[in-house]
């Protein structure tokens, strides 16, 4: 199956800003960012079809998939 995922911060910078992953069917979003060399604990918002999930979400072909990372604040 194939699901497309939006990366943002630095997993845009490793990843890609947009990528279309290849998966066996019955994946979940663990198996996503595994598969593209992400950390499923360094994650802080996965979102699956407009919704906030957990890494342990099913997927499903032609799943839009966005991935947050942490984001440390501060000013200058």
């Amino acid at each position: 199956m194939k699901v497309n995922v939006r990366c943002f911060g630095s997993l845009a910078e490793k990843i890609g800003s947009t990528v279309t992953a290849s998966l066996e069917e019955g994946a979940t979003l663990r198996d996503l960012l595994l598969s593209l060399g992400a950390d499923p604990e360094g994650i802080s918002v996965l979102v699956l079809n407009g919704r906030q999930v957990t890494v342990e979400a099913a997927l499903q072909d032609g799943d839009n998939v966005m991935l947050v990372p942490p984001v440390i604040g501060g000013y200058l």
